[in-house]
């Protein structure tokens, strides 16, 4: 299950907020923290690989179907287990796996461990997705390369997985 987080704000900077009177710096930290900057980001990516994936034939993809397409293992997994490894609820990621079975990316097919179970797993179109993904990808990181370069893109995103690995470390202990 997804862990809500609370943020406390100070009551005078919500008053201030509600006046109108916020800092003048607001803006400023609004378009430079982390997760607007993640956002942003992750925008971008889907932009520039967007129209990539509908010339090779992969239509009606979303950014929300990344969630499935970069959690679902090859060799497929039951709702619940690729919910908790993309860390939503398994109610956030029903719909998406069933707009990805209208598609004809995904299918499920009865659990033999459990005939109550079903499992999720890419079909051969999906297979190619994920397979035409790798050259996709390859694209959007030279292009981000040439803005950055080599060297401090790869120390970005290797910042960016020790977050996530101390962060599924912590969830799992």
């Amino acid at each position: 299950m997804a862990e809500r987080v609370e943020f406390e704000v100070p009551a005078a900077t919500l008053a201030r907020a509600m006046s109108g009177s916020v800092v003048d710096d607001s803006d400023d930290f609004r378009r430079h923290n982390l997760g607007w900057l993640l956002m942003c980001l992750g925008n971008d990516f889907f932009r520039r690989s967007g129209p990539e994936f509908y010339r090779r034939g992969y239509t009606g993809l979303t950014k929300a179907h990344s969630v499935v397409l970069t959690h679902l293992p090859l060799g497929g997994a039951r709702v619940t287990d690729l919910a908790r490894t993309a860390r939503v609820t398994k109610q956030a990621i029903g719909p998406l796996v069933t707009d990805m079975e209208r598609l004809g990316y995904v299918e499920r097919l009865r659990d033999p461990s459990d005939a109550r179970a079903k499992i999720v797993r890419f079909t051969e179109k999906g297979l190619g997705l994920v397979q035409d993904a790798r050259e996709v990808v390859a694209e959007t990181w030279s292009q981000y390369a040439e803005i950055l370069g080599e060297e401090r893109l790869e120390a970005v995103r290797e910042g960016l997985d020790e977050i996530l690995a101390r962060l599924d470390q912590a969830r799992d202990d």
